[in-house]
């Protein structure tokens, strides 16, 4: 097993286990909380290999089965041969000077960025992972926009949801609705569409989790049926979910790049209402939870079918599984590289990774 450098110099406060478990934490890092804590377990128990989270505002070190270290700390004592940056496309050269031998991996979570076909970051020649098939597709077309001359290596790797995440007998409000997401992402639309179907059913109420790292104003009064839960914990959030009738999130202006807020819904078994927008059908597979959320009034008449008894059941899609998700990153850090397969040493067409 290699030694593998997770680097991140974009988040907005270090983040670990123990800030997963205790706060909310916004998807992508949690994401690589979960990937690097898997990726550990598994490099432990074959007895070699180390995993390790870089963070450019961390001050302390936490050893959990990766490590979570300051940016200069964790970079000046060992040689890693694999260095994955983590968002940012610019982190690629200084990886590249600092760790000539290392394979490198850019892992995006965000819409595709023009700097990402700079040619000095073009020179490096690093594998790319996306989060869904369909990040995959905005990263080609920017590259094709961009005239690249050389087309770069992209695999998708689905974001992880926890594999204890299923279903329960726990009992269903009718009448609550959740939005845990951050607020940009269709807080406001989901608002007011919300207020309509109250006029219809006053019962319904809905209740606004925010992982923390952009301020809602809510320090108005709220309007009636409406409750702002603050940054919760992530199984407390989960919770709420569970009891909830759906998850209520009417982004139609944020692509979601995968969207684990809609996968851990079915997950647990609770479906969403969300607009047919980025990855949003690559995640909501089971019929019924995609829908024009500009027309607000199929949007009410939904929740009320829903309220009435025409619930969809859904469920995990396996494919999402942290299991699943860590053979996929297992396999493209473990690959020996091939001659004449690039810097990386990475022939993707030899991966065979399942779909």
């Amino acid at each position: 097993m290699p030694n593998v450098l997770f680097v991140d110099n974009v988040c907005p406060a270090p983040y670990d286990p123990q800030v997963l478990a205790a706060r909310g934490l916004g998807g992508s890092e949690a994401t690589v909380v979960r990937v690097a804590e898997s990726l550990g377990r598994r490099f432990a128990l074959e007895g070699r290999g180390i995993v390790a989270v870089g963070q450019h505002n961390r001050r302390d070190v936490l050893v959990q089965n990766a490590v979570y270290e300051p940016l200069p700390s964790v970079s000046s004592k060992a040689e890693w041969d694999v260095v994955v940056a983590f968002r940012s496309p610019t982190l690629l050269v200084p990886i590249n000077n600092r760790f000539p031998r290392a394979r490198l991996v850019l892992w995006l979570q965000d819409l595709a960025d023009p700097r990402l076909f700079h040619p000095a970051i073009a020179a490096v020649q690093p594998l790319i992972v996306t989060a869904s098939e369909f990040h995959t597709r905005d990263v080609s077309v920017m590259a094709s926009y961009d005239r690249c001359r050389t087309m770069p290596r992209i695999v998708h790797i689905f974001n992880p949801i926890d594999d204890h995440l299923v279903a329960t007998d726990a009992p269903v409000d009718p009448n609550k609705l959740i939005f845990f997401s951050s607020p940009n992402k269709g807080l406001e639309r989901t608002i007011e569409v919300f207020l309509e179907a109250r006029r219809v059913n006053p019962a319904f109420e809905l209740f606004i989790s925010n992982p923390g790292y952009r301020d809602w104003n809510s320090t108005r009064p709220l309007p009636p049926g409406l409750h702002d839960l603050g940054s919760l914990p992530h199984a407390t959030v989960l919770e709420h979910v569970r009891q909830s009738l759906c998850v209520l999130c009417l982004n139609d202006i944020y692509p979601e790049t995968f969207g684990c807020v809609l996968a851990e819904a079915n997950a647990v078994g609770t479906p969403a209402l969300a607009h047919p927008i980025g990855a949003a059908p690559e995640v909501l597979t089971e019929p019924g939870q995609l829908i024009n959320v500009r027309d607000s009034r199929a949007v009410v008449e939904r929740l009320i079918a829903w309220r009435d008894g025409g619930r969809p059941r859904v469920y995990a899609d396996e494919r999402f599984r942290l299991a699943s998700v860590t053979h996929r990153w297992e396999t493209v850090l473990t690959h020996r590289p091939l001659r004449g397969a690039g810097r990386d040493g990475l022939d993707l067409d030899l991966l065979q990774l399942p779909k």
